[in-house]
């Protein structure tokens, strides 16, 4: 079995959200921020931007890579997967808005 991180933030916070999603809650969740990013206004599901100045508090997890493929359907094609680094300076993927339409929400 292989098991990677996963950024969470938005809806995917939400325990009974993770278990419609993936059939489970109770997921392994350590506090962390994703610098460089915002979270995208106007979208079915929590994605983040590219923006340098800006960042997004959330949670990495581990989960099995069929349960990110199970969010990767979630998403539409204006979305794509994306290793990014976390302020605890490990790896995770996140869902990253692709086009750069949407906008970030503001603190």
């Amino acid at each position: 079995m292989n098991f990677t991180h996963l950024f969470l933030f938005g809806e995917l916070v939400d325990p009974q959200r993770r278990v419609e999603l993936l059939g489970r809650s109770h997921l392994y969740i350590e506090p962390c921020r994703a610098n460089g990013y915002c979270a995208v206004n106007g979208t079915p599901y929590p994605v983040l931007m590219v923006d340098s100045g800006r960042f997004v508090d959330g949670f990495m997890t581990i989960i099995h890579e069929d349960e990110l493929d199970i969010l990767e359907e979630h998403v539409t094609t204006g979305y794509l997967k994306r290793a990014i680094i976390l302020d605890n300076g490990k790896e995770a993927w996140a869902i990253v808005e692709k086009y750069g339409i949407y906008g970030c929400e503001h603190p």
